[in-house]
């Protein structure tokens, strides 16, 4: 029974009695098993063959004066009645009991009481002690405690056990009397259950230990006795599972407390209930006072009373105490009950200026619609705010109730607005709203709304074959004069193709589009212009008007407004392809701040990508890498999977932030768990993942992997129509991979005519990254000129970590020169920018050339990666690709032995010792590429 010890004390206490009467009080907190402990006693006792009388108080309505006495004689009796040989004399005395209570005073009604009262428990008791349990003795009438103390100073040599139980913390009817029957009795105070007491009765209702569900039932409970059998035991009856004590322990624990306090005090009662119903923070005194129908005074006493019971806090914030809860306490209300009360006190809460949140908490617990006007407000705003703070299935919730209850036109407006945030919990879903919103809602004034959001949502879930077919059959009729629903219904198409294959097809159609609309200042006018200025630089239009748009499309308050952010992120795009790194940085963050603030995470997201691409481009790594995994992290929050072109875009800006700062190991991560390391989608996002990955084995050794990726750009981008080269740069890349792999001509080939075509349209990122590649595969003089114009170029646009690797380069082709102090100087300055930037690899590439570039050491026939012949070097890098000596003589024309003697003389000048440990210093820190140095 999980009272053993409690038990054995009162079973002591019974033999003890076999001399004389012994007095024994059990005190407790409601529910902590008083009943059940005086139950125990009695089924123990009449096993050892005692009489045992069970005498419980009820408080009734008015003052019942001598029922506990009149109970306790008929009880004698009965027992007397069964056991006695003169049945007679037992009726005789009892009969005369009753007769006193109507025809003496109160004094007269005790004195005889007590006489008959003795010889009936003198007859009763010859044999064996008689146990008297008297149960919530607090609540027992004057008399009747005056009488059992009587009995006990009057007849000490009797056989007899009292047992008084009372519980703490509630009202007492005769506190004296009380206090004067108990005085020189031995005290047994009962606490909550131990975690072991807690598991004892689980095994005897349950027939289990099994720990996770004694913890759940323990912690729901705070080990009260009475809440642990009552939950145990509604589990026996359903089958016990862990998963449902959460559930069930709120009603069975409200509903025994809920009993109690009926039992107690009508006004504790009600006070529990409206506290309960308002909650924390709105259950002030006044408040609840004013629901109850009490005067404050009342309240403060029946407040006390629920104080000392343990069911509330404090008497100013009527909060319930653990483990009782509101939701226990409002559920023993019926439905009607419940809706009533829920109703007035959010009407008595808006009239006393709460706020809407406690207000809107009570509106959404009823089962029917708020008679209220205000009532839809309240709720709008308590949904928004709490989309605002990212709780979405609380806004949810909110806004049904209040889309319930509005008409007309501010009802569409609430389901558009539950359509867009179930976009960021399920996006199937959320597209299922839009383009039921969008069947219904034929206001033009509010049909290009839907169009966006729904436009930007198919844009994150390609996948919805229905939502895109809606857009493509609203954009079919775009004929002169244009209808708005088809205009923005092809706007929101060619944005989203925008970025995935750009091209001239896409140009042709934006030009049609444009031709269209309306001359002056216009939402789709102005998107138009962005979407069309996105494209021209992509396929290698002029810049220089494609950026003045971008710039003014980037502060465009029109463009701030619309419900999709993709003109927004065209704009900055352009800007961080055309090297304004800082300028579209300040911005993107600007806007990703405030679509947080107002509960856009998709959009927050997007505004992130841009932030960690300009990073990128400045040389800010760290940065880079925390904007984009936060975006990275909002996608996979709100199930935007593999394969959609945004989360497309942020892996492939996270790879190349990853392997800028050295990092392997975590972008081939990034690629094995989005399922990047096959086949890539055949559009924009492609290419760049496609050149990211082959980055990415070329920092690994295995150039020719990365060439075959690189030949694979090269073919997607002639198939979208040629992409520039600073948005997606795989020539260049394949210039510097051609001359790692010695095919010299065929590098020089490509990077003059990149030099040729950046130059007619430049722009400091395009420029510099193309005469930065032509620098390092020309060499000499020549190499060295380009590399001083490439550094020119980005350091205007603030390409700091491009910067460093131009500088480190120079240094290099100094070096060969001969030019030593200027080399110094040179990779000096590169060394700090990129440990600036966090460009691991090009920091430590600076440093080796730093110690080999010193006019005391000299080249020839000395030690360093620059002693190493060509010869050498090319074995080196094949060795370091892990080919065999065997395969690496047939590469190169030579024999086996010639081999080995080309890897001896390297390892001796490196001062290593085989391919193991110049794998360790070499390949993982990417220096690699100076084995091709010319």
């Amino acid at each position: 029974m999980g009272r053993q010890s409690e038990l054995r004390s009162l079973l002591k206490s019974l033999a003890e009695s076999r001399r004389q009467t012994a007095v024994r009080t059990v005190t407790g907190r409601f529910g902590m098993g008083k009943t059940r402990l005086l139950k125990a006693l009695r089924d123990k006792a009449r096993e050892q063959g005692h009489t045992t009388l069970e005498l419980r108080c009820i408080a009734a309505e008015g003052s019942i004066s001598f029922s506990l006495v009149q109970r306790l004689v008929a009880e004698i009796r009965g027992v007397a009645t069964d056991g006695a040989d003169e049945p007679q004399t037992q009726d005789v005395h009892a009969g005369r009991v009753f007769a006193a209570v109507e025809a003496v005073d109160e004094q007269q009604r005790v004195n005889v009481a007590t006489a008959v009262l003795r010889e009936a428990v003198v007859c009763t008791a010859q044999k064996s002690p008689l146990v008297i349990t008297v149960d919530d003795s607090h609540l027992a009438d004057a008399s009747s405690l005056t009488t059992l103390g009587c009995l006990t100073r009057w007849a000490p040599e009797l056989k007899l056990l009292i047992v008084v139980a009372m519980t703490t913390g509630e009202p007492v009817r005769a506190p004296a009397e009380l206090e004067d029957l108990c005085e020189k009795s031995a005290r047994i105070a009962l606490g909550p259950f131990t975690r072991a007491e807690t598991a004892h009765v689980a095994q005897q209702v349950l027939g289990t230990t099994h720990s996770a569900t004694i913890d759940e039932v323990y912690r729901a409970t705070a080990g009260k006795p009475l809440f642990v059998r009552s939950i145990l035991h509604r589990l026996a009856a359903r089958g016990h599972d862990a998963a449902d004590i959460t559930g069930t322990s709120a009603a069975v624990i409200g509903r025994c407390v809920f009993e109690r306090l009926q039992k107690v005090s009508d006004e504790a009662a009600r006070l529990a209930v409206w506290a309960a119903v308002l909650g924390p923070g709105a259950a002030t005194l006044p408040t609840v006072a004013h629901l109850a129908g009490m005067s404050l005074k009342d309240a403060r006493c029946a407040a006390n009373a629920l104080i000392s019971m343990g069911v509330l806090h404090n008497s100013e914030l009527l909060e319930l105490c653990p483990p009782v809860s509101g939701s226990g306490i409002v559920g023993q209300l019926s439905a009607v009950e419940h809706n009533a009360a829920r109703l007035e006190a959010a009407e008595y809460l808006h009239g006393a200026g709460a706020s809407a949140e406690v207000i809107a908490r009570q509106l959404i617990e009823t089962d029917t619609e708020a008679p209220f006007p205000w009532a839809v407000g309240v709720l709008r705003e308590v949904g928004l705010t709490a989309r605002q703070r990212g709780d979405y299935s609380t806004a949810i919730g909110y806004l049904r109730r209040a889309a319930g209850g509005a008409k007309g036109p501010e009802r569409e407006i609430l389901k558009t607005e539950l359509a867009d945030l179930l976009l960021l919990v399920d996006l199937p879903r959320g597209i299922d709203g839009l383009v039921g919103a969008l069947a219904k809602d034929n206001d033009p004034k509010r049909s290009w709304d839907l169009i966006c959001r729904l436009g930007y949502a198919l844009h994150l879930c390609d996948s919805h074959v229905g939502g895109r077919q809606v857009l493509t059959d609203l954009a079919r009729p775009l004929t002169a004069p244009p209808n708005e629903q088809a205009l923005w219904a092809d706007l929101n198409l060619l944005y989203d193709e925008a970025f995935r294959t750009p091209g001239g097809s896409l140009c042709k159609r934006t030009d049609r589009l444009l031709t269209l609309l309306p001359e002056g200042r216009s939402r789709v006018r102005s998107a138009a212009t962005m979407l069309r200025a996105l494209t021209d630089y992509c396929i290698g239009r002029p810049a220089a008007t494609a950026v003045e748009v971008a710039r003014q499309a980037s502060a465009d308050p029109v463009l701030r407004e619309l419900p999709t952010p993709l003109p927004l992120v065209s704009a900055l795009l352009v800007l961080v392809y055309y090297g304004a790194g800082e300028e579209a940085y300040e911005a993107a963050y600007g806007l990703a701040r405030t679509a947080r603030c107002e509960g856009q995470p998709l959009q927050d997201a997007a505004f992130r990508l841009v932030c960690g691409l300009a990073a990128n481009l400045l040389g800010d790594y760290i940065t880079s890498e925390q904007m984009l995994r936060e975006a990275l992290c909002t996608l996979d929050d709100h199930k935007v999977w593999r394969g959609q072109p945004q989360r497309l875009a942020v892996v492939a800006g996270l790879l190349d932030s990853l392997i800028s700062k050295g990092n392997l190991a975590s972008a081939r991560k990034l690629l094995h768990d989005n399922g990047l390391v096959g086949e890539l989608p055949t559009r924009l996002d492609g290419l760049s993942l496609l050149l990211q990955r082959a980055r990415l084995k070329s920092a690994s050794g295995d150039l020719h992997g990365s060439l075959a990726d690189l030949r694979d750009c090269e073919a997607r981008a002639a198939a979208l129509g040629g992409i520039r080269q600073e948005v997606v740069p795989w020539r260049s890349h394949i210039a510097v991979t051609l001359h790692h792999l010695g095919r010299q001509p065929e590098a020089i080939h490509l990077v003059e005519r990149d030099v040729a075509e950046a130059r007619r349209d430049p722009s400091p990122l395009g420029l510099g990254t193309v005469l930065l590649t032509a620098g390092v595969v020309t060499g000499g003089e020549q190499g060295i000129s380009l590399l001083d114009e490439a550094s020119v170029q980005l350091e205007s646009c603030g390409a700091k970590a491009l910067l460093a690797r131009a500088r480190c380069e120079i240094g290099r082709l100094l070096g060969n020169e001969g030019r030593y102090e200027d080399a110094r100087e040179a990779l000096e300055r590169a060394q700090r920018l990129a440990k600036d930037c966090g460009a691991v690899p090009v920091a430590e590439l600076a440093r080796h050339r730093l110690t080999a570039a010193s006019p005391h050491r000299p080249t020839v026939a000395g030690v360093g990666l620059l002693a190493l012949t060509a010869q050498e070097r090319r074995v080196l890098s094949a060795a370091l690709r892990g080919d065999s000596n065997t395969r690496i003589a047939e590469i190169m024309h030579v024999t086996r032995r010639t081999v080995e003697l080309h890897l001896s003389s390297a390892y001796r000048k490196l001062g290593i010792c085989g391919r193991k440990e110049f794998a360790k210093l070499f390949a993982s820190q990417e220096l690699w590429a100076v084995l091709s140095d010319a």
